[in-house]
């Protein structure tokens, strides 16, 4: 029987990731080689025996280079970032990873003839200066956030590779990814925190007003979305960079609060907001048309209500 073909998941430990790689793992279709700075990646423990990990700092050209050189991936899953609450103070580190380290991903997937560049983008690659609260593919991009300024450098980037050199990059908007082992603390984690720490019995508070609201997409959802967009046939791409929506019309803050606290009674939710959070934050509290996933390769999100979120992150706590 002949090997397995591999694909590179960069950030493969992190929330979305990891989601990815076991997706890859169920499918049977490929050998996810995950390359992560972790010593202790937590999310993927269950399925190592199934997967190449590669500790190491895959912003240093030198590693990101022996990984691809070493395996010689069929695509590559490009999620390895700084985020967005740390963009906003380590501009120099925000710099390095997101900007400088990813000239070297796609310089190097020209090197070694990578078939494809599957890339994590931002929904804060828009925010000011916009005419409406919802955006689809074809609004005005200029960034509210150095996070956004990096991921809109990203896409111009792949853009430019993909029309001058043909390599095929793609790329996912995402709002903010909301599912069981999220990360606590970033700017947009208030919406999985609020069901966190109500699992846990602890009381939390957010940072922002009652009245914010963020789109929201289920981390299954969001791995199924950028594998698929992935296997849609070449002729189908036509925007390249794609918004997706998971939950229509999603809920406020404190309506968050109130679904969680129906089926949590101990939930305690506060309201404390940091008006620099506010700020930032707002730029990207938009509304999503995700028209073109949907027409070009058929996105459609399973995880569509936050009683269904809810649900999951409850099952989860089970297990």
């Amino acid at each position: 029987m002949s090997e397995k073909k591999k694909v590179i998941v960069t950030g493969g430990a992190g929330l979305l990731g990891s989601a990815v790689t076991h997706q890859i793992v169920q499918s049977g279709e490929y050998t996810p080689v995950v390359m992560g700075r972790s010593d202790n990646p937590k999310r993927i423990l269950d399925i190592m025996d199934q997967v190449i990990y590669e500790q190491g700092d895959v912003g240093d050209p030198a590693t990101l280079e022996r990984g691809i050189s070493t395996h010689r991936p069929e695509k590559i899953y490009h999620f390895a970032t700084v985020l967005g609450d740390a963009c906003e103070t380590q501009i120099d580190l925000a710099t390095k990873v997101n900007v400088d380290g990813f000239i070297h991903m796609i310089e190097l997937v020209r090197k070694y003839e990578v078939e494809q560049l599957l890339f994590s983008s931002s929904l804060t690659t828009f925010g000011l200066n916009l005419e409406s609260k919802t955006v689809d593919d074809h609004c005005l991009q200029r960034p509210g956030s150095y996070y956004g300024v990096t991921k809109l450098f990203q896409e111009g980037a792949g853009r430019f590779f993909r029309n001058k050199h043909g390599v095929d990059f793609r790329a996912i908007r995402y709002p903010a990814i909301i599912g069981p082992g999220s990360r606590a603390g970033g700017f947009v984690s208030y919406t999985s925190d609020i069901i966190n720490y109500a699992l846990k019995g602890e009381p939390y508070t957010v940072k922002f007003k009652p009245d914010m609201v963020l789109p929201l997409v289920h981390t299954k959802d969001a791995a199924r979305a950028i594998i698929d967009l992935g296997n849609a046939p070449k002729e189908s791409i036509k925007e390249v960079c794609y918004l997706i929506n998971g939950v229509p019309n999603p809920p406020t803050a404190q309506g968050l609060a109130d679904m969680v606290k129906a089926k949590i009674p101990t939930a305690q939710t506060n309201f404390e907001p940091d008006p620099e959070w506010q700020r930032v934050l707002e730029a990207s509290a938009l509304l999503i048309d995700d028209k073109y996933a949907k027409t070009e390769w058929g996105w459609k999100p399973t995880f569509d209500t936050y009683d269904k979120i809810i649900d999951d992150f409850i099952e989860a706590a089970k297990q």
